[in-house]
């Protein structure tokens, strides 16, 4: 029970910036164009969750939304009523291919923990256009095709952010159904991109597939702003990996698991509900998970943009969790036997045993003012000393991609990734900066982060890293993407010694 009291006390606190938010937009303090005196219903926008689900938004295609040399058709009404049914099938629709290169260099897990990884490779991805509301669709992944090993030597099958080893895959197959923009069905091999603790197909810094589902995704769009999803899965299927299975990403660091149990997954199964509102200025988002034998995640975050004329923009944002061991079928020991990655011991590393029992709350504010952007995150995680990590998160599907939703969490440093290897619960905080250029094709993005402990390793821990972005428009659909980071770690950590440091780069074009 007093779980549950908690539960609805962090909830209250994520829902307090949605009631600021309508008493400022009804008394017309905020406006969203420079015209303060008009009133501001004469300015709403088409809510973005009314246009999620439509015969031209493809949730299954990885790749649409972003910028492309060519590729994605637009099925016209006026022609489809004339079409027969080979014509609406293949006439229409959609298809993208990305191609490219990276490569990751660094002491650590993201550059490649014996001195770097190259990948290259290319992904096709295709949908039929609607027949009675069906279609159907899939993608098709080669990577590092040849020379794999001898581009990567040992790092060419221990790299999951970067991999260096061949890869021949079918990333997805999948068939739909779709009506109006009521109701979405996508079953087969799919792609999961609105679930904020599931790994997605797409990330412009890996070059890969990161992370494609063995199960069914089913979203609905009720109206007033929601859309709510349902989805079950029994596999998956990561960068680098030939075929889908029940593993998850504590099974794949560095190719082994450090839970003792080495547990596979038999499936997830998750609800969740999104809500936009203000002229898409704000969102909220609830959802819970049941991981098989990894625990149940409960979930939420808001966030709330006030545009104060045309250059100036306030951001606010609040999240909250439990994760609790339900569901979970043996307590975990973080790899208690103290056998580390580099072959060294020291079992105290590892400092992680007992039942999932983890909290957590975060808290972003920042401020946009043309090009530039500063925000500052706060992060806190807390649970029972008998908790793994003293009540760190576990999460099996961003774990080690760094793609959890945590504010605070830096290229190298989260609570997600600390969680796998040794880390445990604490205090994170972030300043985050951002400079745009070049009609904003060309951003940079310095940041600092900061880890405070339960676990004397990992105490103190530092993280100075700058991203760069460039969506070259002189060639539609061509991207350059580039990461430094270095990481200050205790001269006690038996992993890293006393820093860790990596980068990459990546060129990507998309047709």
């Amino acid at each position: 029970m007093v779980r549950y009291k908690k539960l609805v006390m962090i909830l209250g606190v994520i829902a307090i910036p949605y009631s600021y938010a309508e008493n400022i937009y009804e008394s017309g303090v905020v406006a969203n164009k420079p015209s303060e005196s008009l009133p501001l219903v004469q300015h709403q926008l088409i809510n973005k969750n009314d246009t999620y689900i439509s015969n031209t938004s493809y949730i299954q295609n990885p790749y649409v939304g972003i910028t492309s040399g060519g590729g994605t058709l637009i099925p016209q009404v006026s022609v489809m009523s004339s079409e027969n049914v080979w014509e609406k099938w293949f006439a229409n629709g959609t298809y993208n291919v990305y191609s490219g290169a990276s490569s990751s260099f660094g002491g650590s897990a993201r550059g490649g923990r014996y001195g770097g990884t190259t990948t290259y490779g290319s992904s096709a991805f295709a949908q039929t256009g609607q027949v009675a509301g069906f279609s159907f669709g899939g993608a098709f992944t080669v990577m590092n095709p040849f020379f794999a090993e001898n581009i990567n030597g040992r790092n060419a099958s221990n790299s999951l952010l970067n991999p260096g080893n061949s890869q021949v895959a079918v990333t997805q197959a999948f068939l739909e159904y779709q009506h109006s923009n009521i109701l979405n069905v996508d079953v087969g091999y799919i792609a999961i991109d609105n679930s904020p603790w599931l790994s997605t197909a797409y990330y412009n810094d890996l070059m890969g597939v990161p992370m494609t589902y063995q199960g069914a995704l089913i979203n609905v769009n009720p109206g007033g702003g929601w859309v709510l999803t349902a989805l079950a899965f029994n596999g998956i299927q990561t960068s680098g990996q030939q075929g889908f299975s029940g593993e998850t990403l504590y099974n794949k660091i560095y190719g082994k698991s450090y839970m003792t149990n080495d547990a596979n997954s038999n499936g997830t199964i998750a609800l969740g509900a999104n809500y936009v509102a203000l002229d898409n200025n704000y969102n909220l988002r609830l959802w819970g998970y049941q991981f098989d034998n990894y625990g149940t995640l409960l979930y939420s975050d808001s966030s709330l943009k006030i545009p104060l004329n045309k250059t100036v923009q306030l951001n606010f944002a609040a999240q909250a969790g439990i994760d609790n061991n339900f569901g979970a079928t043996t307590a975990y020991t973080n790899n208690s036997d103290g056998v580390q990655p580099s072959g060294s011991s020291g079992a105290s590393y590892f400092n992680s045993s007992g039942d999932i029992n983890s909290n957590f709350l975060g808290i972003k504010a920042g401020v946009t003012i043309d090009w530039f952007s500063l925000n500052l995150s706060a992060n806190t995680m807390w649970g029972p000393s008998n908790s793994v990590g003293n009540g760190t998160v576990i999460t099996p599907y961003t774990s080690s991609l760094g793609t959890d939703p945590i504010f605070a969490d830096g290229w190298l440093t989260s609570y997600a990734y600390a969680g796998s290897v040794g880390g445990s619960a604490g205090n994170l905080y972030k300043i985050g900066t951002s400079f745009k250029f070049l009609d904003d094709n060309l951003s940079f993005s310095p940041s600092y982060v900061t880890l405070a402990s339960a676990n004397p390793y990992w105490n103190g821990t530092q993280e100075a890293y700058i991203t760069a972005n460039y969506s070259i428009p002189q060639v539609k659909g061509l991207f350059v993407f580039g990461v430094f980071s270095y990481q200050w770690t205790p001269v006690i950590n038996p992993m890293n010694g006393s820093n860790d440091w990596a980068g990459q780069i990546l060129t990507s074009y998309l047709w």
